[in-house]
């Protein structure tokens, strides 16, 4: 299996078995058992629908949506609102979904939870149901078309992420293909997209960095526009990525000012994109918590800065932060039945990852190269667990609140890969380095196979 870990292999690799557990995984999740899947669904085909802003009706954010979306995802969530596995019941819900769209009967529907999110963050599921709607397919197959092209954009976009990077290849493919990476790319959600830029966001600035004798081109900086757009309007928790481009090695450009001039600015327009963004959906903005006010939250923090910075200690030293680590990879799948993996299972991922991370990683000889590497690395890891916290003490913790609400393992996915490039690969014989990557590689298998039987269990 030596050949599969060769430049031209992995990639293909990953391909074909993200695909071939990924359609599993869409047709195996029942409909709606994605995390906030029936809001992403009113969300996505508002968007196909050519409608890029929401609207809102008293305390309710959303859209004038058909009747029957609605009415069918009331359904659903009464079949499953029990908590109980119940085949007769997924297969009526699965029966209600088979309806026609009726697209002329319309009414408000509210989905105040993701109204903010803006094209960007459905921009492969909405494309998904603008095709379905074409082919005038009911409300089940165009949930289906909709997982369908989610799946095959994530997977195109890791695809070309692992085909790219010049090195750590193999801890790109571990840890998308965690259970909970999977998943999500499987189902209607917030964070596919946005995880798949970020992959290749790191990917290109690796490459980037092994380029030091070619100066930095203007379709570098496009590229370097693309992606800093992309993730800013996919979900702006996600801001301090774009730290990465300075691991770009400054000799690339003429002098040291315009390294600092160009990154700057580019990762400006990302900022300016999402502030933009921010200040159109203003009025359409709900409170999502009770007790939750983003501007009163965010006088508190500024008033008691030590406080704030308690509740983050609290939140990360706590039994949450341990949970939120195991559930960063895949411990809990689905809602509002979940599909539980063992902690056993949990605690072999993490391994594997941590294991890949030393015997894949990039050995730097130039000291002060790699001190550089390392500190933009770590400064993005720390600002980006941070910010995320942040956000979710802002929009979803009651004010004051002595530890943030809110926060779930998915969040956190993109950020393992970030840390995993802070190792240092260990200093082995090739063989025995071939050996320990095809026994990860295999493992990585192996947890996908016992996610698969454990969904089947649940689920059928």
């Amino acid at each position: 299996m030596q050949h599969i870990f060769s430049n031209w292999t992995l990639h293909k690799a990953f391909a074909c078995i993200s695909l071939f557990f990924g359609v599993l995984f869409v047709f195996l999740v029942p409909p709606f058992y994605g995390c906030d899947e029936p809001s992403h669904f009113l969300r996505a085909y508002q968007i196909s629908e050519g409608v890029i802003k929401g609207e809102k009706i008293g305390s309710s954010a959303g859209g004038t949506l058909p009747q029957s979306l609605r009415e069918a995802d009331h359904f659903v969530f009464q079949q499953y609102s029990s908590g109980n596995k119940d085949s007769n019941k997924t297969r009526e819900a699965m029966k209600q979904l088979e309806i026609p769209l009726a697209q002329q009967d319309r009414k408000f529907s509210g989905f105040s939870n993701v109204v903010i999110y803006s094209p960007m963050t459905y921009l492969s599921q909405s494309f998904g149901m603008f095709v379905g709607r074409i082919f005038q397919m009911n409300i089940l197959w165009l949930l289906y078309c909709a997982r369908i092209f989610n799946l095959l954009f994530w997977v195109a976009l890791i695809t070309l992420a692992i085909k790219i990077t010049p090195n750590h290849k193999l801890i790109m493919f571990v840890v998308a293909l965690t259970p909970l990476s999977l998943y999500q790319a499987s189902v209607l959600s917030g964070d596919s997209v946005v995880n798949g830029f970020i992959f290749l966001l790191v990917a290109w600035v690796l490459k980037q960095a092994q380029l030091k004798d070619t100066p930095f081109r203007a379709k570098d900086i496009l590229v370097m526009l693309v992606l800093s757009v992309a993730i800013s309007l996919a979900k702006q928790a996600y801001l301090p990525i774009l730290l990465l481009f300075f691991i770009i090695p400054s000799c690339r450009f003429r002098h040291k000012l315009n390294y600092f001039i160009t990154i700057c600015a580019v990762s400006a327009v990302g900022l300016v994109s999402y502030g933009i963004w921010s200040v159109c959906v203003k009025d359409i903005m709900v409170t999502l918590n009770e007790g939750a006010s983003i501007p009163d939250q965010a006088a508190f923090i500024l008033h008691h800065p030590v406080k704030f910075i308690i509740a983050i200690r609290n939140t990360f030293l706590s039994v949450t932060g341990c949970a939120l680590l195991v559930e960063s990879v895949g411990s809990v799948l689905g809602w509002p039945i979940p599909c539980f993996l063992s902690s056993k299972v949990s605690a072999i991922i993490l391994i594997n990852i941590g294991f890949v991370a030393l015997i894949d990683g990039h050995h730097i000889k130039i000291k002060k190269e790699r001190m550089h590497h390392l500190a933009v690395i770590f400064a993005t890891f720390i600002m980006g667990v941070l910010g995320i916290a942040t956000v979710l003490y802002l929009s979803w913790t009651p004010v004051g609140g002595e530890k943030v609400l809110g926060l779930q393992g998915r969040y956190f996915l993109p950020y393992i890969l970030v840390a995993s490039l802070l190792f240092c690969k260990l200093n082995v014989c090739n063989k025995v380095t071939q050996q320990l990557k095809t026994m990860s590689f295999l493992v990585t298998i192996c947890i996908l196979i016992i996610t698969l039987y454990s969904m089947i269990l649940k689920y059928c």
